[in-house]
C-alpha cells in the first residue's frame, strides 16, 4: 500500500512546517483475512521540500532556482547563437 500525504514537522519550537511523504507499507493478511500484519514500512521524503519549507532557507532557495533558472536558459540560448554563427570547425577551405 502506497500513502502520499503531508506530514507538518515540528523540528523547531517555534516552527511547524509541512512535509510531504509518501509511506509505503507491505503487509500480510493474518486470521483469514479479517486482520493484518506490516512487515515492511519505509518512509520517502522530498530534500527539496525540507528546504524549500524551512524557515529563513527556503526564500533563498526559492530565489536561487528562480536565477538559475534564467542563468541555464541564457546559457543555453548563448550556446546556440554561437553554434550557428561561427563557422563550422570541421568545414575545409581553400
Amino acid at each position: 500500500m502506497i500513502v502520499d500525504g503531508i506530514m507538518n514537522l515540528r523540528q523547531l519550537r517555534f516552527y511547524t512546517y509541512p512535509l510531504r511523504t509518501i509511506l509505503v507499507f507491505d503487509f500480510v493478511m493474518t486470521d483469514g483475512g479479517q486482520s493484518f500484519r506490516i512487515v515492511n514500512h519505509e518512509e520517502m521524503w522530498s530534500f527539496a521540500d525540507m528546504i524549500q519549507n524551512a524557515p529563513l532557507v527556503g526564500r533563498f532557495y526559492e530565489g536561487f532556482r528562480f536565477m538559475a533558472g534564467y542563468f541555464f536558459t541564457a546559457a543555453f540560448w548563448l550556446s546556440c547563437a554561437v553554434k550557428t554563427r561561427l563557422p563550422s570547425a570541421t568545414q575545409e577551405t581553400g
